[in-house]
C-alpha cells in the first residue's frame, strides 16, 4: 500500500511539473516577419531631448539622429553648450564606430552597452534577419537570435502594435526599450531601461523649425 501511495504520489508531482513546464514554453507562430518593418523608425534629421544615467552620472542635452548619403546613421549627444559627449555611427552592414567619445564615458563596456541600446531602438536587425515568431502569454514575440543574447520585438498577436523591445538571455531579460508615438517617421519618444543594473535613457522628439 505504501508503494502504490509513494509511485501515484510521484506521478502526480511529475504530471503536474510537466504540464507546467509545457504552459511555460512560448508556442512557435506561422507568421511574416515582414509586419514589422511598418515599425522600424526612419531618421532622416531628428532631434531629441535627452537625459541619461549612465554609469552613475547624470547627463542631459540633444541626441540628434542623422541619416548620412551612404545610409549609415549617426547618433551624436551633445550638451545644451554644443560639447560632445559621443558621436557614434551605425553603418547598414552592422559595422560599428565610436567616432568620438568623453574621457568619463570612454570605456569598452560603457560604449559597447551603448552602441547595443541604439541598435535595439533604431530594431537595427529588422529587415534584416529572419527572426523566429512565437505566441507567448498573449503576445507575439520575434526572436533574433545572437550568440549570447537574443533582440526580442514584442507585438500584439495580430502584428498591429508594437508593445515594446527587448534584449536578454534564455533566463534573463537585461534590457527594455520602448518607442511612442504614431509617427511612421520618428518616435514621439524613446525610452530605454536596464534591468540588471542602473542606466536609463529617455528622448523626447523636438520639433524642428
Amino acid at each position: 500500500m505504501e508503494k502504490w501511495t509513494m509511485r501515484f504520489l510521484f506521478a502526480s508531482i511529475s504530471g503536474v511539473m510537466l504540464s507546467c513546464s509545457g504552459a511555460l514554453q512560448p508556442r512557435q507562430a506561422a507568421v511574416n516577419a515582414t509586419c514589422l518593418d511598418k515599425f522600424k523608425p526612419i531618421f532622416t534629421s531628428d532631434l531629441y531631448a535627452a537625459s541619461a544615467d549612465v554609469t552613475g552620472k547624470h547627463l542631459s542635452g540633444l541626441i540628434l539622429f542623422k541619416t548620412m548619403p551612404d545610409s549609415s546613421v549617426r547618433v551624436v549627444f551633445t550638451n545644451e553648450a554644443g560639447v560632445k559627449f559621443f558621436d557614434f555611427g551605425f553603418q547598414r552592414d552592422g559595422k560599428f564606430t565610436a567616432h568620438q567619445v568623453i574621457r568619463q564615458l570612454n570605456r569598452k563596456l560603457v560604449v559597447r552597452t551603448l552602441q547595443k541600446d541604439f541598435e535595439l531602438a533604431m530594431m537595427s536587425r529588422v529587415g534584416k534577419e529572419n527572426p523566429g515568431a512565437y505566441l507567448d502569454k498573449g503576445e507575439l514575440r520575434f526572436a533574433f537570435g545572437g550568440k549570447n543574447e537574443t533582440d526580442w520585438v514584442v507585438t500584439d498577436p495580430g502584428c498591429s502594435r508594437l508593445i515594446r523591445l527587448e534584449k536578454g538571455t534564455q533566463k534573463k531579460k537585461k534590457t527594455e526599450a520602448r518607442l511612442y508615438g504614431d509617427d511612421r517617421h520618428a518616435p514621439d519618444s524613446i525610452f530605454i531601461n536596464h534591468l540588471n543594473f542602473n542606466m536609463v535613457i529617455k528622448l523626447r522628439r523636438l520639433e524642428r523649425l
